[in-house]
């Protein structure tokens, strides 16, 4: 199964868990000013948090990186509503150009855009853990 912290059985609280684990590695890589591969990180957190809502109403999880395609077809409109009113869909289309950054195509981030980045995968993750209280 997994070698995560403690949940409630949950296999959504596990890929939460999971998220959080990707919050902590993108701190990790910003205190060492390692700006890009922390906002990949980041991507990966809203992305896990997302997917977990999938698990948590039962509905099959789509195989995609793409937070927008994920948050439209998210099974829970609040989150859906709540995060795409704040992110539209070009802010989420920046976001995940990161995920890929890691890619010698891939852009480089800086302090800034980091900063910016976890601003919006906090979002999604409260809103995601309000959904799931």
């Amino acid at each position: 199964m997994s070698d995560l912290p403690d949940n409630n059985g949950s296999e959504a609280a596990v890929w939460m868990e999971r998220a959080r684990t990707q919050a902590a590695t993108a701190s990790f890589l910003a205190g060492r000013r390692n700006w890009s591969e922390a906002c990949h990180h980041l991507v990966r957190m809203a992305e896990m948090a997302i997917k977990s809502v999938y698990i948590d109403h039962e509905v099959p999880v789509p195989r995609s990186h793409n937070i927008y395609a994920l948050l439209a077809d998210c099974p829970a409109a609040r989150i859906r509503e709540q995060v795409t009113k704040v992110l539209d869909k070009d802010k989420l289309d920046e976001f995940l150009s990161y995920y890929i950054a890691l890619y010698p195509e891939g852009e480089d981030a800086d302090q800034d855009i980091y900063l910016r980045f976890k601003r919006m995968a906090d979002l999604v993750m409260r809103r995601v853990e309000e959904a799931l209280a």
